[in-house]
C-alpha cells in the first residue's frame, strides 16, 4: 500500500517493468446499503493511474453502495 487516505486505500506494485505493474484500490463506506461497512475494490494496469481510477471508485462507492 502506497497511500492511506480514509476512506481510501491504494498503491501499485513495484515491478521490474514499470508499463508491466497493476495497481489496486479500496474504499470504505461506513453504512452500506444493509445498514453495514461496505468496501469497494479495483484493481487496474497502465496506463491506467492512482489519479484516475481512485476518484472513480470513491464516486462510484458514494452513489452505489452508500445508504
Amino acid at each position: 500500500m502506497h497511500r492511506h487516505h480514509p476512506p481510501l486505500a491504494y498503491g501499485r506494485t513495484s515491478a521490474a517493468d514499470p508499463d508491466n505493474s497493476e495497481g489496486a484500490a479500496v474504499c470504505h463506506v461506513a453504512t452500506g446499503l444493509t445498514g453495514k461497512p461496505c468496501y469497494g475494490v479495483i484493481t487496474y494496469k497502465m496506463p491506467q493511474l492512482s489519479a484516475r481510477m481512485v476518484p472513480i471508485l470513491q464516486t462510484f462507492c458514494q452513489q452505489h453502495l452508500q445508504r
